[in-house]
């Protein structure tokens, strides 16, 4: 979630390099550069996503509840689990339209592919 807000956001990633090996490196011993004119409540929320220990890491309700997201509690994110509806049509249009944008034709076997895309 950390590295997807970063590039959302700032619109690089936040552990760039030349080479994947050096990538990797990065991501373990360098921290990410921020904007200095970045908002201070999302680079809150970047640090903290972004932090190496996993123990330390925000967890998914600090998320829900971060200032950033709620807009400084104005607009509490609800629960959502279970009131969102999603059909098999609804999988397979947007399967097909992510394998659309890689360059990948109709599956011929698209339960392998819906499964694979949805746990990741």
């Amino acid at each position: 979630a950390g590295v997807t807000l970063y590039y959302m956001t700032i619109g690089k990633l936040p552990f760039e390099a030349p080479s994947i090996g050096l990538q990797y490196q990065n991501i373990i011993n360098k921290e990410p550069t921020y904007p200095k004119d970045l908002d201070n409540d999302l680079l809150d929320l970047l640090k903290k996503l972004l932090e190496k220990n996993p123990h330390t890491r925000i967890s998914i309700q600090e998320i829900k509840n971060h200032k950033w997201i709620t807009k400084n509690g104005k607009c509490p994110v609800g629960d959502c689990v279970g009131k969102i509806a999603v059909t098999d049509e609804d999988k397979n249009k947007a399967i097909v339209t992510f394998l659309s944008l890689i360059h990948i034709s109709e599956p011929t076997r698209p339960e392998r592919i819906s499964y694979a895309v949805f746990c990741l």
